[in-house]
């Protein structure tokens, strides 16, 4: 046999050889992947994409406090001046803007456990309104205009309901007291530096705070590692405000805000 022969024997043999069948996993299953530790894995990387781009795990610095600003229409539809009979409504209209601004500590640090949900709130804001006089005789109206300043000082214990890390709804309960000052002026500065005074009063606060960040994570590590904020809240809440003695000041507000923990 010649070595022609013997080739084209050979050539038939490779096309009458089956090929072989791929194996598939039982019952229509997946072929498991075998995943293999990185070197940087101990750094916190988690995944590589197919782009190239390591990813990794970054952890917030701990919420040790926060700050808020909240805004609301303040009325005092019981503050009535005992001289002429006239409230605060009818002086100054009712429709008012005001500041508030709090800071608060968590409590964690000295009870553990449930005190992480419990903070210390302490706070003021500002509100300025203005208006005229009403004369004590007849009570029409007067030439004089009224300027009305006032700081509303509070303090607070407050509660968040907060159940998991990454919640992003959490409501929040708040009850304490407050002392209003307040600063009354007519514009022809009689007398000269205005009526000072002051309101005791009790406050009742529910609301619920919405994570912004929690929404976009690169958000919240940019603002984490340039300025030391790892979380910014939208909030809504009802305030009822009871006052007493000479000015109540008591008054239903509806605000919404921020509130930033760093």
């Amino acid at each position: 046999m010649d070595k022609e022969e013997t080739a084209e024997k050979e050539t038939k043999k490779r096309k009458k050889k089956k090929p072989q069948k791929i194996q598939t996993p039982p019952q229509g299953g997946r072929i498991k992947r075998r995943y293999i530790s990185h070197p940087l894995a101990e750094k916190g990387l988690y995944k590589i994409t197919k782009e190239g781009d390591y990813l990794y795990n970054v952890n917030t610095s701990p919420q040790k406090a926060s700050a808020s600003v909240r805004f609301a229409i303040f009325d005092a539809p019981d503050l009535v001046n005992g001289a002429t009979g006239a409230t605060f409504t009818s002086l100054y209209g009712g429709n008012d803007p005001i500041i508030f601004i709090d800071y608060e500590w968590k409590l964690d640090r000295w009870f553990k456990g449930i005190g992480s949900n419990f903070s210390l709130k302490v706070g003021s804001g500002i509100m300025i309104a203005s208006g005229k006089g009403r004369l004590e005789s007849t009570g029409q109206e007067s030439k004089e205009s009224f300027t009305f300043v006032m700081l509303p000082n509070q303090a607070a214990l407050a509660f968040k309901l907060k159940i998991w890390d990454k919640q992003k709804l959490i409501p929040y309960a708040e009850g304490g007291v407050g002392y209003f000052v307040f600063n009354e002026h007519r514009d022809d500065s009689d007398p000269p530096l205005g009526r000072f005074g002051g309101a005791a009063v009790l406050s009742a606060v529910g609301g619920l705070a919405l994570a912004v960040t929690e929404l976009d994570r690169d958000a919240t590590l940019r603002l984490d590692a340039e300025y030391g904020i790892n979380a910014v809240w939208l909030t809504a809440e009802l305030r009822q405000l009871l006052g007493f003695g000479s000015f109540n000041m008591t008054s239903t507000l509806f605000s919404a805000g921020v509130m930033l923990h760093f």
